[in-house]
């Protein structure tokens, strides 16, 4: 071999190891990559919990309102590769889960390091159908060359390599958006805004809370919602009173449509201890012969009232002490429990009896002094 022919084949040589070594050449870069494209998480907003939305928001550094705007949010990360190289990928989406049917891309809208956050448009996908995701390299997903990924499904009919594939289902719960809260020490109370993209009108809305479950359901204890509105955004109102005196409880907001039941963020507050209701009035008529009318209020500093009534028995004037004494709980008449007006029948004439009423919550019972009433002889 003479001497030129020998300095050319050095110089291909040199030409195709350099061609190789750039990563501006996708062919040579693709066959000896060690990149990693992995989907970690497709969060649907409308079952992503307040606090995520949150910290998802604090992530990213935008604000919640456009996190909400969107329906899905996908988390990908890409890892290996070579130090200084800039690797962007794409989130794509498809029918299939080979793939083969892409039929849209989630943009991405903002990167730490190398993990990167892509939004799903709202109105873009079918609510309640499966769909697909995967991730491939936007510089060198197109060019199909095998070794980009070191975990790969297999290709489609473009012969584009893939990062493994996750499947998705929208779901058409409304979302909730918890605006204010106030917790007086024995109440608790929500704002809360719902939003929901179906023509599923609201069937009930409140807040459901437990003393056990960290994660309260509608199957507890609930209460709800001072008024529905059926529209799309809305709002609703909820005041939590029947609660136990020094009771740690956890709460959440929730909504149920024709597609199902939305919780909002969970909170856990514990009540204080409290007080007894107060006997505010106690008065006690004749009614007509072997009948009397009894009317009390009554109010309470703090839990609500969970009983109230009266008892009655014979008095004797001679020793003071009251014998065959009742106790009788009288059904609330009012949504406030303040107070009730009740007559009683078939006493016995020339008999003197004594009565007194009561109220309970949480903590205790209260008793009225005893007023008495003598029904005439016949």
């Amino acid at each position: 071999m003479n001497k030129r022919r020998l300095l050319g084949l050095l110089c291909l040589m040199a030409l195709l190891v350099t061609s190789c070594d750039n990563k501006g050449d996708y062919w040579g870069a693709m066959e000896t990559s060690k990149t990693t494209l992995t989907l970690e998480r497709i969060c649907d907003m409308a079952m992503l919990s307040q606090d995520s939305v949150n910290l998802l928001s604090d992530i990213m550094g935008v604000n919640t309102e456009e996190l909400y705007r969107a329906d899905a949010v996908m988390i990908g990360k890409v890892t290996g590769g070579e130090a200084g190289h800039y690797y962007y990928p794409r989130f794509l989406i498809a029918k299939d889960k080979e793939m083969k049917e892409v039929i849209m891309e989630a943009y991405i809208r903002h990167n730490t390091g190398n993990t990167f956050y892509a939004f799903l448009d709202p109105d873009m996908l079918t609510l309640g159908e499966t769909y697909y995701c995967a991730m491939n390299d936007y510089q060198y997903g197109y060019s199909g060359r095998p070794g980009l990924l070191d975990h790969v499904l297999g290709e489609n009919s473009n012969k584009e390599r893939f990062s493994e594939v996750k499947a998705f289902r929208l779901s058409g719960l409304p979302k909730l958006i918890v605006h204010d809260t106030q917790f007086t020490g024995y109440s608790y109370y929500l704002s809360t805004e719902v939003r929901f993209k179906t023509d599923a009108g609201i069937i009930e809305q409140g807040a459901c809370y437990s003393s056990v479950k960290e994660l309260p359901e509608i199957t507890d204890q609930k209460a709800l919602a001072r008024g529905t509105r059926m529209y799309n955004y809305s709002n609703f109102e909820v005041e939590v009173m029947d609660l136990l005196p020094a009771t740690h409880y956890y709460i959440r907001p929730y909504v149920t449509t024709e597609e199902g039941t939305g919780y909002g963020p969970v909170a856990e507050f514990t009540t204080e201890r409290g007080t007894e209701p107060v006997i505010n009035n106690f008065s006690l008529y004749q009614y007509n012969g072997t009948a009397v009318e009894l009317y009390a209020s009554f109010y309470t500093n703090d839990f609500l009232i969970t009983n109230y009534g009266y008892s009655y028995g014979v008095y004797s004037q001679e020793t003071g002490v009251v014998t065959n004494e009742q106790m009788i709980e009288v059904p609330f008449t009012d949504d406030y429990r303040q107070t009730f007006d009740e007559i009683v029948t078939g006493l016995r004439p020339g008999t003197l009896y004594a009565f007194r009423v009561y109220a309970k919550n949480g903590v205790g019972i209260s008793y009225s002094n005893y007023r008495t009433i003598e029904i005439p002889a016949e």
